[in-house]
């Protein structure tokens, strides 16, 4: 088995984390420094040895995951609807969970729903093996979208288009030997045209879209959403405070809306730049999945898209920091993926007759 160099980093990280927690007197965020780690070993772990069992296992693993989160968002989803009478207004920022009661945020209770929806479309390509649970999740995708309206949260409404963009990524990789050349020049040209097309109406207002924009729920000018504004400040904040426990200024446009920047914020420079190499190892494990081909890879259709899904959301929102307990999910695919990599180059390393390539040369 390979040295695994993303636990390394990840492990080595959350310990300094950990240190810097203790010494500060922050006694209830140094458990994380073992259970983060944990949840990228079970995923590696947890499907197995034998890349069809392991297929299963993940399957079963991302469908019950997808259950419990979409149960407990339900629950949120009913205090929210229970304290909104209360109070007279819907709280679409905040609002007590149903479990504690305590004040959470839309962000960190809008996570219960992205398995639903990054699953979505392979439980459609499995509808003739498993229709039941195609329509299961059909029905929940609608639920939560409908979540989404009434809570007015951006990232529900992004998440199924952004995971279909992915799927069709995959699809199109896989049939490339197939597909005509000038089916690409003319795929390339029509999107390049419609996208051009897109952005001079919006931003010269053709037809009202950029009225329609600034007045939706989305009602922020595109290009200078606030999360990157708060992200490029912070980032500068952290480059002039290099060993962390900077506090920004009395205006939230300082503080990073981001997971990884919320730690380099606090930790320092050194842990944003550790996380960063942990994520691109997790990036790398990803696009080597994305581009396997052969009649055990279509489980990528199930991970790939929760993978972009997730770490596109804690790119634009710090509760993976504030509630370290919600990053445990990506965590947990990072490591399915790489443990799915590992089997498949085992396997692959294995001609018909069950002998290694080395004992064929020898």
């Amino acid at each position: 088995m390979k040295f695994d160099f993303a636990l390394a980093f990840l492990a080595q990280t959350l310990i300094l984390v950990g240190v810097i927690a203790y010494h500060n007197e922050d006694y209830s965020t140094v458990a994380y420094t073992w259970i983060l780690p944990i949840s990228y070993v079970v995923g590696k772990v947890a499907i197995g040895t034998d890349i069809k069992a392991a297929n299963n296992r993940i399957v079963t693993i991302i469908y019950i995951f997808t259950l419990a989160l979409f149960i407990a968002a339900l629950l949120d989803f009913y205090s929210f609807f229970k304290y909104s009478d209360l109070y007279g207004y819907p709280l679409t920022e905040w609002w007590p969970g149903f479990m504690t009661g305590e004040m959470q945020n839309r962000c960190g209770m809008s996570l219960g729903m992205f398995f639903i929806n990054t699953s979505l479309w392979y439980a459609i390509l499995k509808r003739k093996k498993h229709p039941v649970i195609m329509w299961l999740f059909i029905i929940g995708f609608a639920i939560s979208q409908y979540w989404g309206y009434k809570v007015q949260s951006r990232t529900i409404t992004l998440v199924p288009v952004l995971s279909a963009l992915v799927m069709i990524m995959l699809v199109l990789y896989d049939k490339r030997k197939s597909i005509p050349k000038s089916f690409w020049v003319i795929g390339i040209l029509s999107i390049v045209s419609i996208t051009g097309f897109i952005l001079l109406a919006f931003f010269n207002n053709w037809f009202g879209l950029r009225t329609i924009y600034n007045n939706s729920q989305w009602g922020v000018e595109l290009l200078q959403n606030e999360r990157f504004v708060m992200d490029w400040n912070g980032f500068k904040l952290m480059l002039q405070n290099p060993t962390g426990k900077f506090t920004p200024p009395d205006n939230e446009w300082y503080n990073p809306h981001n997971t990884f920047l919320q730690y380099g914020r606090v930790n320092g420079i050194a842990v944003f730049i550790l996380l960063e190499l942990f994520r691109l190892i997790t990036l790398k494990d990803a696009v080597v999945m994305a581009t396997k081909n052969n009649k055990y890879s279509d489980i990528k259709y199930l991970l790939i898209p929760a993978f972009v899904c997730l770490n596109f959301n804690f790119s634009m929102d710090p509760n993976g920091y504030v509630q370290r307990y919600l990053w445990m999910m990506v965590l947990l695919v990072n490591g399915i993926i790489r443990g799915w990599n590992q089997i498949e180059n085992n396997r692959e390393a294995v001609n018909e007759k069950g002998e290694t390539l080395w004992e064929k040369l020898m």
